[in-house]
């Protein structure tokens, strides 16, 4: 006999009203219709699994646990829906979560308004499911629930593992689980093994000669070397196509840390700094490094050079202060409020709009400086928002931005004594590209009239950067001959990764001394992941 119960309950109002908020809300932040279909699938597959928690028992700790369990989800998914189009393209959250990365976001990322809507919305979902068809009865089989909800579970598993879909907060805990069986395991130790030069004592007589009145450097955020191939082919009024005889382009340039922060201070230091950079808990170890080292701002102050650091942002942003820059010039409140270009605040910590909008800055301090060096971090690609709102790749909006400034440059007759050089702070902050090398190869190009075109196809890192200016700058050719280079990954992510000349590789889990993802056609792999690990174990442990 199938027994009857009535399970219209609180419970049930609970996640049936949750998931039309979370389809508001998704129509808001999300905006792609077939996206918000197939998120809203995920989350009913998830809320059918919650709910069979509850009718499994249908007890008082069953009841106590289901609303613990699910003010826990539709807080996780209202957050993950508002930046979805980070989160899911990185693919990192419950499996790889640290409480260091937790206060990082709430301090940095989670605004208050943003806070303040997510509980209203939660408090009105309460509210509804309390008096709103309160004395509504519906009867359906319990056994028919419990089948519905393991159907549900097997579907949200094998949609996950066999097609890699991710679309849902708890995707990647399956995958990573899915993943593990190819991992090979090493030993957490400590080696002073040298295997790359740190490179970073090398800074040339200040009295030398500089080539160039005007040095810039132009870095594109989370900007890969494959995505910049792929899209500067078909694009119209092709800036590097117009470059190109005056180019020296580096095609085997890496980052050497997939953070922004960690990436520029290696850039202008050439120190190689063996941590995430959102982590609370070294923060102030590498910071302090990082100040009381030699830096190519110096370099410059020290050269009667004027030095500035760019960015469209309101806040200075932390990348730039521990340099001794003559000015940081940030966006100023009056543009940002004109409506006349495109302007993000997803960010606590980032109220700014798009590169071109500091742009007459840009050209002011250029004119008025007889020797400057100008460094702009571009905003443009912080989010993959920016990417789906102006419906533009950051090698669409970069190229935009390089014939402007090349224009201004030939107008002004300034281009026989400028080098321009752009590269990107990191690759793609995605997992599934952070475990292969590709996510960390970055495009590299030197441009100047005094230039025939040249590819150069070292490997080379941030580490480098110094050298190979100088090259260009004061005709000294410090650039090493690398046997390997070493990265590692974004915060939270717990990846090191290096690469040999021979184009060898390996990705590591540091945090569980597991080489996930590496050559298959080198034998030797296991032995020179080995290597890299103990060195950067190393460093990172005596790391002053």
């Amino acid at each position: 006999m199938v027994i009857k119960k009535n399970i219209f309950t609180l419970e049930l109002k609970l996640l049936l009203f949750s998931l039309v908020a979370l389809f508001i809300l998704k129509i808001f932040f999300i905006k792609q219709f077939d996206l918000i279909l197939i998120t809203t699938f995920f989350d009913i597959l998830i809320f059918v699994f919650i709910f069979f928690v509850f009718i499994l028992f249908k007890n008082i700790f069953s009841k106590i646990l289901f609303h613990v369990i699910y003010v826990f989800n539709f807080i996780l998914f209202s957050f993950y829906y508002i930046f979805f189009y980070d989160v899911s393209q990185r693919g990192i959250l419950i499996s790889k979560i640290k409480l260091d990365s937790i206060i990082f976001v709430l301090k940095n990322i989670i605004s208050l308004k943003l806070v303040f809507i997510v509980f209203l919305a939660l408090f009105i979902v309460y509210f509804l499911s309390f008096f709103i068809l309160k004395n509504k009865k519906l009867f359906l089989s319990s056994s028919f629930l419990k089948i519905f909800s393991l159907i549900s579970i097997f579907l949200f598993l094998f949609l996950i593992l066999l097609f890699n879909l991710n679309y849902n907060p708890y995707a990647d805990v399956v995958l990573n689980f899915k993943n593990s069986f190819s991992y090979i395991p090493l030993e957490d130790d400590s080696k002073d093994l040298s295997l790359f030069s740190n490179n970073s004592s090398i800074f040339p007589d200040s009295k030398l000669e500089v080539k160039y009145k005007k040095i810039i450097l132009l870095i594109g955020e989370e900007w890969m070397f494959s995505s910049f191939v792929k899209d500067s082919q078909s694009l119209e009024n092709n800036f590097f196509k117009r470059i190109k005889n005056d180019t020296h382009f580096y095609s085997n340039y890496h980052t050497s840390n997939q953070d922004s922060r960690t990436a520029i201070y290696t850039l202008l230091t050439s120190q190689f700094i063996p941590f995430e950079a959102y982590l609370d808990s070294t923060y102030s170890i590498y910071l302090d490094k990082i100040k009381n080292s030699p830096s190519l701002v110096n370099y410059f102050n020290d050269n009667n050079y004027s030095t500035f650091f760019v960015v469209s942002s309101i806040e200075k942003p932390d990348i730039a202060t521990p340099f001794n820059w003559n000015e940081i010039i940030t966006l100023k409140e009056d543009v940002y409020n004109s409506n006349k270009y495109y302007c993000s605040s997803l960010f606590t910590y980032e109220t700014s709009c798009e590169d071109l909008s500091i742009f007459e800055d840009v050209k002011e301090k250029i004119i008025s400086e007889e020797n400057i060096f100008l460094v702009q971090e571009f905003i443009y690609g912080h989010s993959y928002k920016h990417i789906i709102d102006t419906k533009k790749s950051r090698t669409q909006y970069y190229n935009e931005y390089f014939n402007n400034l090349y224009d201004f440059l030939e107008k002004e007759s300034l281009l026989e004594d400028t080098l321009i050089i752009i590269t990107s702070d990191h690759g793609s902050r995605a997992y599934n590209e952070m475990i292969s090398p590709e996510g960390y190869h970055i495009p590299f190009l030197v441009v100047s009239n005094n230039l025939d075109y040249l590819e150069n196809n070292s490997l080379l890192s941030h580490l480098d950067f110094k050298d190979i200016l100088y090259k260009y700058i004061l005709g000294i050719d410090y650039i090493p001959n690398n046997e390997s280079i070493m990265f590692t990954g974004g915060t939270n992510s717990d990846l090191l990764g290096f690469i040999t000349k021979e184009n060898d590789f390996g990705i590591i889990n540091s945090s569980k001394s597991l080489l996930i993802n590496y050559s298959k056609k080198d034998l030797s792999i296991k032995e020179k992941s080995q290597n890299h690990y103990s060195y950067y174990n190393f460093l990172k442990n005596n790391f002053k």
